[in-house]
């Protein structure tokens, strides 16, 4: 790491010079830790959300998922380092999580009759903090590189991203060969063919539209995790340029093909925010890549012909529907409409769920175990029992006040710890939770925005802790108390920007 030795002017220099870095990489040298070490422990923690991008699904005995396995093995390896006192604010915020997934499962338990699908839903959910804790800690006390981690995600985000481009070119091109395929990847994962009956099959015979699920089981889910396996870009610095505009944009063709909105829109702020230069320069090329896009879909979709299955038709489909029907479209009805009147009306029917929660995948345990006609007359009569395609007020459904003050807890701590470095990150994080119920609902998905805001949080955290052992406050070389010596203002505004 090229190092610096300031003097400050006339004065002599102590005894032990302050060594000032020339600028602040992902992770600074751990002189400690051989680089094949933390390394290794970078890989040991990318591992889980690597599998879990690429085989989420995949189940052992309809009892433990694959990445839960992977998950368990990484913790044990790498364990739960002591977290500066700047970072306490965080743990209290994950315990306060916990606390509240243990009282949303007791609610479900209750609900449901002691159904045992609750505890398993409850070790889920446990595990992701758990997880989210041992990488926020391990990047934090500098055993784990943060950027060396992204890479790795990087590389399981990009098998995710060809497989589910794949499976949309044969759905377009050989429509059998499409269906094949993921049947046969749902086979493997250990799920039954009315499974794949009542996922796929019946969504395009309802909507007419072709949309890539890649190995996940609903396509705006599959959106969503590719949109946030881009952002995990903006920290994988060890990655050359073109190779992460080149992930970039495979992951933004498998964004497209999962038809899936709001994940178009999170794709341009990544796209914004992965771009580096001057804000004129970050809108220029943004504007280029939006409008090569938009001229390739309407120059080759075919708007006549609705059943076209070409991708530019695709494309074009979902954008002419939310043109025309702008705020009356239905996922907008349903999400912010619809949604959370249901859940206003069912909060004041039963005040309990604020309290204790209505429970993890409590209404899914329902569906299981009661006959079709009952659950959904129950349901009509229960204001859909509060459910709302929204993340930040499923959160208070599912979980009661005090898992979300524990989720909005976690997003100020880390931008209390990262400032407006981190202002980015947390805002694609936010919208994923805003934009949909599977960042909640789906304890996968919960696990990978976990895993995600544990990376903004261990570096934002690292970062705080190296700043302050090279410019401690005492120090006549620091940059605040370099007014008396010969060095310039301008180097003086240099080395403050680089800390």
């Amino acid at each position: 790491m090229d190092i610096k030795v300031v003097n400050a002017g006339g004065n002599k220099m102590s005894a032990r010079p302050t060594l000032v870095p020339s600028e602040l990489p992902s992770q600074l040298a751990r002189p400690s830790m051989k680089y094949k070490e933390v390394s290794r422990r970078s890989l040991e923690g990318a591992l889980p959300i690597a599998t879990c991008l690429f085989l989420p699904l995949v189940q052992i005995k309809d009892l433990f998922y694959i990445y839960d396995i992977v998950t368990v093995y990484s913790i044990y390896k790498l364990g739960f380092p002591s977290v500066p006192y700047r970072g306490r604010s965080i743990g209290n915020s994950v315990r306060l999580l916990a606390i509240a997934v243990l009282l949303a499962t007791l609610s479900s338990l209750v609900r449901t009759g002691f159904e045992l699908r609750s505890i398993m839903y409850c070790a889920q959910y446990l595990l992701a903090l758990i997880y989210f804790y041992c990488l926020f800690s391990n990047i934090a006390a500098g055993r784990l590189d943060g950027s060396l981690l992204a890479a790795w995600v990087i590389k399981g985000a990009v098998l995710a991203g060809a497989f589910g481009i794949l499976h949309f070119v044969l759905l377009t091109v050989a429509p059998s060969a499409g269906n094949a395929l993921y049947r046969g990847y749902l086979s493997l994962a250990g799920f039954s063919d009315r499974f794949y009956q009542l996922r796929y099959v019946a969504g395009v015979e309802n909507t007419g539209v072709i949309r890539a699920l890649g190995t996940w089981d609903v396509s705006t889910t599959f959106g969503g995790m590719m949109v946030l396996a881009s952002a995990w870009l903006l920290y994988a610095k060890h990655i050359t340029k073109s190779v992460r505009y080149s992930a970039f944009i495979l992951l933004s063709f498998a964004v497209l093909a999962s038809g899936s909105r709001h994940a178009w829109v999170i794709g341009l702020i990544v796209l914004f925010a992965l771009v580096e230069g001057s804000r004129r320069y970050k809108l220029f090329v943004a504007s280029c890549f939006v409008g090569g896009l938009a001229l390739w879909v309407f120059l080759s979709a075919t708007p006549d012909d609705l059943g076209g299955t070409s991708f530019s038709n695709q494309i074009y489909n979902r954008f002419e529907r939310t043109v025309s029907s702008g705020l009356e479209d239905s996922s907008i009805q349903l999400r912010y409409v619809d949604g959370t009147s249901n859940f206003l009306l069912y909060i004041m029917k039963d005040p309990s769920v604020l309290v204790f929660g209505f429970g993890l995948n409590t209404d899914k345990i329902w569906f299981q175990s009661m006959d079709i006609a009952a659950f959904a007359s129950e349901r009509i009569d229960n204001y859909n029992w509060g459910f709302v395609s929204n993340g930040w007020l499923l959160i208070l459904r599912n979980m009661g006040i005090l898992g979300f003050v524990g989720l909005l807890g976690l997003f100020l701590s880390i931008r209390r710890l990262g400032r407006s470095a981190v202002d980015v990150p947390l805002l694609i994080a936010a919208l994923l939770i805003l934009s949909d119920n599977y960042a909640i609902q789906v304890a996968r998905c919960f696990f990978m925005i976990l895993a995600f805001l544990a990376v903004i949080a261990g570096d934002a955290l690292f970062r705080l802790q190296n700043r302050k052992r090279v410019y401690p406050e005492s120090s006549t070389h620091s940059p605040r108390s370099m007014g008396n010596s010969s060095v310039t203002k301008q180097e003086k505004r240099r080395l403050d920007r680089r800390s």
